[in-house]
């Protein structure tokens, strides 16, 4: 065959046909050679079975990052109390010795007509709860109380600090015993008049001479039954309770004391 006129054949040289040669035989090879076999995903040969493997693995639990649960209803209202108490520590105490005189009034109500309908009074009507009895008592916590526990516990922490660490156990008992009968003879006893005084003239509306009458009938008795409960809660009191929850700790005491006392006052 002839070339077309003006294109010259020109024969392949060796180089050409080298390389024609080599690839047909790489070709070759790679279709002739075995494949490789699978990675085993347990092999450490490489990123990809790295990968494979610690899917394999037991995976460790993760430990939660913080809290997990929700503050209870309770711990909230304590720090929402506690907030108030740095912030206004005379208003809150009067506000908490109003709710607990309201609290141990409705329970001696409450004590006393299931003492009356329990007993079978003879006919006579069972007493009904009186409202207005409670706000009296709750007035009575607002204004005296819980602002009158306040002061004294101020003074009385100035007036007998607490020895340091260092100081010897003779002289820490030595305070603690001052402050007790500090407390239990005079602000004590001041705390029952102002109660009976109280509960005969503003809630019974008596006069001055059932006053009278009723000191000299029930105060002694009255006095050494709390003798008989004050004591040892003011000790537990300035020995492990801090001085801005002392009053509440008075209070909880109160719950059950004003208590008898509203009792007593029936």
């Amino acid at each position: 065959m002839s070339a077309p006129r003006g294109v010259t054949w020109r024969r392949p040289g060796p180089v050409a046909a080298n390389a024609a040669t080599a690839a047909t035989a790489t070709a070759t090879a790679v279709v002739d050679a075995p494949a490789p076999p699978p990675s085993s995903p347990f092999a450490d040969d490489g990123h990809a079975s790295s990968s494979a493997a610690a899917a394999f693995r037991p995976q460790k639990p993760r430990r939660p990052q913080g809290p997990t649960t929700t503050p209870s209803l309770l711990h909230l209202a304590w720090r929402r109390y506690q907030a108030q108490l740095r912030a206004r520590p005379l208003a809150t105490k009067a506000i908490t010795a109003a709710a607990i005189a309201a609290l141990s009034d409705a329970a001696a109500q409450w004590i006393a007509a299931s003492s009356s309908s329990a007993r079978g009074s003879g006919g006579k009507k069972r007493p009904s709860y009186d409202p207005a009895r409670t706000l009296k008592m709750a007035l009575l916590g607002l204004v005296w109380s819980g602002p009158s526990a306040h002061y004294w516990q101020d003074f009385l922490q100035r007036a007998v600090p607490q020895p340091g660490a260092g100081a010897s156990p003779e002289r820490a008992a030595a305070a603690l015993l001052k402050k007790v009968a500090l407390d239990q003879f005079t602000y004590g006893p001041a705390c029952n008049l102002v109660f009976m005084a109280y509960t005969t003239l503003v809630v019974a509306g008596a006069g001055l001479g059932e006053l009278g009458v009723k000191v000299r009938r029930d105060f002694a008795a009255v006095q050494r039954n709390g003798w008989r409960v004050w004591p040892l809660c003011s000790a537990i009191s300035y020995r492990f309770v801090p001085l801005e929850y002392r009053v509440l700790f008075a209070n909880v005491v109160a719950l059950g004391w004003t208590t008898y006392l509203n009792l007593n006052a029936r």
